[in-house]
């Protein structure tokens, strides 16, 4: 799994090779949790696409391409996660892990903290022991409890920061996955999720049935008006006795063409929307409907299960890599590869220069000694404050810094 590690996260083998076993560990748990979350994003993109298609083939097709694109986000999400190469950070980082900066034990603050207490009440006189003893006993322990809760309370919020990459990470995680997690919830409820989806087919078919009616209905509705019309216009005729006169005789045939019309146009809806719906009935039997199912499941205790468990396994190694960053004196693949570069950078710079002097000389130009902008060149992390004011300082040099 080491060397599956190496490859997918980028790293350097000869580095890798060198620090603890631990810390090799974490690299391969790290890639054990990208692993799970990608064979889970493609059983359910798989199983999804072929519900939404009704195709195997074009599921699995699906199911690759979606994946593909998931394990490339979360690849690219942990790989970024790096060290700095220069700042003060790294430096800050250094001096930890060469002891600069402890932290006293736990057991030796409460020793100190019991002592001190104690000795403030040694120190008062007899009398006020005497008197006040009760009230001076509650007064120390609420101190003591308030100092330790302080202490606890500050120690545990040292460890939190607000580290803006992760948490654009994790929301962009949570976006691109809800696809998987929706379909990850409708795999694991899948009798009710055919139920859902067999309601709503009735609910279309119905609806289609009702359109065919009224589609038949308002092809009808001219027919039937010009019926009626021509209805009480020969009734008026007869009332009249006109029942011999032409204009008699050309309603009598307007309302057969009528009546045919209406006849043809009947027999013929009569024979197509059973036709029809058979059709459609078949068209639909395969159609998969996620409006009603995110509407039944996302409220449901059973997508926030699945969702939190995708997030952890997400945020695993997304922890494990901000760790191998903020705590890199115990994690030594970080430092080691930074050195590395750091080493790198600071000999081309240190061989640029001289082929600059190199090149001066040839030409006969001495190297003019100059106040810079930044003192770590060729990091430029350091600002060169207070000097920077008394000297002029060419303003190509500056921008170029």
């Amino acid at each position: 799994m080491l060397k599956y590690a190496i490859d997918i996260f980028g790293l350097d083998k000869g580095i890798i090779d060198d620090v603890s076993s631990t810390e090799q560990s974490k690299f391969v748990r790290s890639l054990i949790c990208l692993l799970i979350t990608t064979v889970l994003t493609f059983i359910s993109t798989f199983w999804g696409g072929r519900l939404l298609t009704g195709s195997w083939f074009v599921g699995f097709f699906i199911g690759v391409i979606f994946t593909y694109v998931i394990f490339s986000i979360l690849r690219f999400a942990l790989i970024t996660i790096k060290l700095p190469v220069a700042g003060d950070y790294y430096e800050y980082v250094k001096k930890r892990q060469h002891g600069v900066d402890k932290v006293k034990p736990k057991k030796k603050i409460l020793e100190e903290e019991r002592i001190a207490s104690v000795t403030t009440l040694d120190q008062k006189p007899e009398q006020d022991k005497d008197n006040n003893h009760v009230d001076l006993k509650k007064q120390v322990n609420k101190t003591s409890l308030l100092k330790r809760f302080t202490r606890i309370l500050r120690e545990k919020l040292k460890g939190v920061s607000l580290n803006i990459g992760v948490i654009v990470r994790i929301f962009t995680f949570c976006v691109i996955m809800q696809v998987p997690i929706f379909f990850t919830v409708v795999l694991l409820k899948k009798n009710t999720s055919e139920k859902i989806i067999a309601t709503k087919r009735e609910k279309v078919f119905e609806y289609y049935k009702v359109v065919l009616n009224k589609s038949k209905n308002s092809e009808l509705e001219g027919l039937y008006k010009s019926r009626e019309e021509l209805q009480k216009n020969l009734l008026n005729l007869r009332r009249t006795d006109q029942t011999k006169s032409i204009t008699y005789n050309n309603k009598i045939e307007e309302l057969n063409q009528v009546e045919n019309n209406i006849n043809k146009i009947e027999a013929y809806w009569d024979k197509e929307i059973p036709l029809k719906l058979s059709k459609f009935r078949l068209s639909i039997q395969d159609d998969f409907y996620v409006a009603p199912l995110i509407s039944v499941f996302f409220g449901k205790i059973d997508y926030w299960i699945i969702e939190f468990i995708y997030l952890v396994l997400f945020f695993l190694p997304v922890r494990i890599f901000r760790n191998l960053r903020k705590k890199s004196e115990l994690y030594q693949y970080n430092l080691k590869i930074v050195s590395k570069y750091r080493k790198q950078i600071i000999n081309n710079h240190v061989a640029l220069e001289e082929f600059k002097k190199q090149k001066l000389s040839e030409f006969g130009v001495k190297p003019v000694s100059k106040v810079t902008v930044f003192k770590d060149s060729p990091f430029n992390t350091v600002k060169n404050k207070g000097i920077i004011r008394e000297q002029e300082v060419d303003i190509s040099e500056f921008y170029a810094n």
